[in-house]
This record gives structure tokens, C-alpha cells and sequence, in this order.
């Protein structure tokens, strides 16, 4: 029996601590049923006008997106400390606000701040969602956009571009 007891206490000791490993990766990313990778285009639908009062060569795009994250583990993971912005990168753009979102933000170094938000906790094989909808002035119907997750010490960067459907 003791000798049962040294076997399983040395197997728990020789295990990495499920509580401090990182397991972001194991969560996969999507926008409208869409899966975010680096590069990707991803097409979305909304609608969109001709802007006649300030500039009739540019369009006003309305886009609404659902944000979801998907817990691939069969494991509870606890993700309040995982936050997530989305941005664009580029200050050519125009941003909107849109619905009961607040207000895009431009930040010092050029790049708009659309959102941040987190997400308490993910169930093994669970889904978390959250609605975005904002707007863009431009004559281009492609945004670049870029999905940044930091998690403690670590921060990953996902650049994608969004493609207006209509």
C-alpha cells in the first residue's frame, strides 16, 4: 500500500499544474460562423449607402458581427483573465459607431479600438458569444482588422480582413 501511495503522489508531482499551464490555445476563434485565422478573409453581410453628405465616392458600411469562442478541451477553463480587443489597424478608415456599442476610439499610434471585452468561464466544449456592430466609411469594401487576446504575460495578435457582401 505505501508503496501504491509513492507511485501516485510521485505520478501527481511529476504532472504539469493544471491550474498554471496555458491553455489558449486550445480556444479557436469565429465571426459569423467564420473561423479567424492570420490572413484569412473572412465575408460578412450588412448593409451599406452611398455617403451624399460629406463624400458621394465613399460608402458607409454597417456590419454587425458575432464574436464566438470555442472551447475545444473537455475541461472547465476559467477565462476572465483572457481579454479580448478588436482592432483595425490602419487610421485611413472611418469608424462609426453603431447600435448601443460605444464609440470606436483612435488611439496615439494611428489604430482604431473597436471593443475589449472578456468572458468569465468556458465549459468543456463550450461556445461563448458576443454581438459587435459597428460601421466604416470607405470606397473599399475590405477592412483590415485585427484580433488581439492577451492572457496574463502573453499577447497574440490574429490579423484578418473583413469582406462586405451584399
Amino acid at each position: 500500500m505505501k508503496e501504491e501511495l509513492q507511485r501516485r503522489v510521485q505520478w501527481y508531482l511529476d504532472q504539469p499544474d493544471q491550474g498554471t499551464r496555458d491553455r489558449t490555445s486550445l480556444l479557436k476563434y469565429y465571426i459569423n460562423k467564420q473561423i479567424i485565422e492570420e490572413g484569412k478573409r473572412i465575408i460578412v453581410e450588412g448593409t451599406f449607402q452611398i455617403n451624399r453628405k460629406q463624400d458621394p465616392s465613399t460608402i458607409l458600411y454597417n456590419v454587425p458581427l458575432e464574436f464566438a469562442v470555442h472551447n475545444t478541451a473537455f475541461e472547465f477553463m476559467d477565462t476572465q483573465n483572457i481579454h479580448y480587443s478588436f482592432m483595425v489597424p490602419e487610421k485611413n478608415y472611418k469608424l462609426h459607431k453603431a447600435l448601443d456599442d460605444p464609440h470606436p476610439t483612435l488611439l496615439p499610434d494611428g489604430t482604431w479600438l473597436l471593443q475589449t471585452f472578456y468572458f468569465l468561464r468556458s465549459l468543456p466544449q463550450g461556445w461563448e458569444f458576443r454581438r459587435i456592430a459597428f460601421g466604416w466609411e470607405s470606397v473599399d469594401r475590405e477592412l483590415p482588422m485585427l484580433l488581439r487576446i492577451s492572457s496574463g504575460n502573453s499577447l497574440t495578435d490574429i490579423p484578418f480582413r473583413l469582406f462586405f457582401s451584399d
